[in-house]
């Protein structure tokens, strides 16, 4: 106990005292370590003086025992030279200070950063301190107690690491983490930390790996991932974050290939990249349909991006594949998979059996009629095998919900109908104020054969770019975009008051990207614009002045389909 006139922080010193070594224990906190070497360098020492070279600090424990505050490294030495005795400095003090002695009086020594971590949270939570309390409390900076904790926090993320090898010494593993490191590991996804750690098992774990995953397979140095900064990111970290979070939660990392080098690493992180764009694109098409469950339907799809398929580098065998086994339903019967992933399995095992006896790839034809005997045999039901599930998915929700100018539309496709409808409700939840004139514009897009197409895309609202190959001539994510841009942009003229007083200039517009559609020779077509800009030239609405050399780059955009 402390005596009640002295403060907190003040010791009782019992004095000096020889007691026996057998009566002296360690503590199960102390963060200061000694090599080998140095271990040895010190019980040379002792062996030539006699007796140890300072006392150890000690204070009472149970019993008749006493616990070592500073001397732990001198207990064992004397062990190990044989002393039966020791000189001990006996203090009384509490958990909280006996810490914070052991910390200050080593600082001579080297701290394992994991066991001082540790040591420092045991002392915040003996008296409810803050981390800045805690710091005026062991007279160090903030700083250097959030950087301990940074390495307790990371043997606790590795530690719930199932896919640990046995035996893994994990606090040596981050103990020997720079603190850049550490920080690094700490806020990258579970899941993608544990894999880039485990790429260091050739003792090679490096930040620059991680840019090479996330950014630039080819990048050699962190000084070309500024170049991110013209993005628009705040610093390059960021962006390397947001993009391994985006990754960790598509939930597809649990596939990802064992790592033990950088190279591998940022192979398993490619992979799951290509799957995921591939899976969107997929899903895509069946827009709010939720018929399905991502988990169930990776269990098909996961043959070709395990590289287990036998379709070598086919995507499009794999979009084949799931047109067969996917049946669209009906509104009172739900959508289901024809085929178990046990089925599927034996199917496939048995085409890669054909095909490695025959020595060549299956065709189309073959592969199609594998799967259609398969159903036929479970069901009894053939099976269009080159019908698009996609398309009827899309077919039937415009059947169901769709506004009667969509159903009734000129557009060839059912794509094309589709996109149409889902960007004009897009659009008007984002423009409530302009409801009334986006479905005009939709209503004059209805009547065209096809949509606006571009080659480039933009998923969602990030206005991040992507390629997407969906391996069908419609590619409803590069339509979409188009289709956005074209109503924003007719959009944009419509808020101008001249345009607002007649309906008459949208079709007047459309009238000139007709010119284009209908691919008519460039000399009469500039004939016929130049009429219709005389017009426009004469009357008060030169807004749409500009939507003629929009409809130049919609003609452009066409030409690239």
């Amino acid at each position: 106990m402390l005596n009640e006139n002295q403060s907190e922080h003040q010791k009782k010193v019992i004095g000096m005292k020889t007691l026996a070594i057998n009566k002296l224990r360690p503590n199960d906190y102390n963060p200061n370590r000694m090599t080998d070497s140095e271990f040895a360098e010190f019980v040379a020492e002792i062996k030539h003086l006699g007796r140890l070279p300072k006392p150890i600090v000690v204070r009472p424990g149970n019993d008749d025992e006493f616990i070592i505050i500073d001397g732990e490294h001198a207990l064992k030495a004397a062990e190990a030279v044989g002393l039966a005795e020791a000189d001990c400095e006996v203090i009384i003090v509490d958990d909280f200070e006996a810490m914070r002695q052991t910390y200050k009086r080593n600082q001579h020594g080297t701290h394992n950063k994991i066991l001082l971590g540790q040591m420092f949270q045991r002392m915040a939570k003996e008296r409810g301190l803050s981390l800045r309390n805690l710091a005026k409390e062991v007279e160090v900076s903030d700083g250097t107690i959030r950087n301990t904790f940074e390495y307790t926090k990371a043997v606790k993320v590795r530690n719930s690491y199932a896919g640990k090898g046995d035996g893994e010494d994990t606090e040596g593993k981050i103990a020997g983490l720079s603190l850049r490191q550490v920080k690094y590991y700490n806020r990258l996804p579970e899941e993608i930390a544990n894999l880039w750690l485990d790429s260091g098992l050739d003792g090679c774990l490096d930040i620059l790996t991680l840019w090479r995953a996330f950014y630039n397979p080819k990048i050699k140095n962190e000084k070309e991932a500024d170049r991110l900064k013209e993005y628009n990111w705040p610093t390059p970290e960021e962006y390397l974050f947001s993009k391994s979070k985006e990754l960790a939660d598509t939930g597809l990392l649990q596939y990802a290939k064992r790592v033990w080098n950088s190279d591998s690493f940022v192979a398993a992180i490619k992979q799951v990249e290509d799957w995921t764009k591939w899976e969107n694109g997929y899903f895509f098409h069946f827009g709010d349909i939720e018929w399905y469950s991502r988990e169930e339907f990776r269990k098909y799809a996961r043959y070709y991006y395990e590289k287990i398929w036998p379709f070598s580098g086919d995507c499009c065998r794999m979009e084949y594949a799931l047109n067969i086994l996917i049946e669209p339903g009906t509104e009172s019967s739900p959508a289901r998979f024809r085929l178990t992933p046990e089925e599927f399995d034996a199917v496939v095992k048995q085409m890669a059996q054909y095909s490695k006896e025959a020595g060549n790839v299956i065709n189309v034809d073959t592969f199609r009629e594998y799967f259609s005997l398969a159903i036929y045999e479970k069901t009894g039901k053939k099976v269009d095998t080159k019908c698009d599930v996609r398309t009827q998915f899309m077919k039937a929700e415009i059947e169901r919900g769709a506004p009667d100018y969509i159903r009734e539309s000129a557009l060839a496709f059912v794509a094309d109908k589709y996109v149409l409808w889902k960007t004009v409700e897009e659009l008007q939840k984002e423009n409530p104020e302009d409801t009334a004139t986006i479905e005009q514009i939709a209503h004059e897009l209805a009547k065209q054969k096809f949509v606006p197409r571009d080659k480039d895309c933009v998923m969602g609202k990030s206005d991040r770019k992507f390629r997407i190959s969906i391996g069908d001539d419609v590619k409803l994510l590069q339509e979409q975009w188009a289709v956005r841009n074209f109503i924003n942009k007719y959009l944009f003229m419509a808020k101008e008051e001249a345009h607002r007083k007649s309906a008459d200039n949208i079709e007047l517009a459309m009238e000139i990207t007709d010119l284009f559609y209908k691919r008519e020779e460039q000399k009469d077509a500039h004939k016929k614009m130049s009429v219709i800009l005389n017009q426009l030239q004469n009357s008060e609405l030169m807004a749409l002045h500009k939507g003629i050399l929009y409809c130049q780059s919609v003609r452009r955009m066409r030409e690239m389909f």
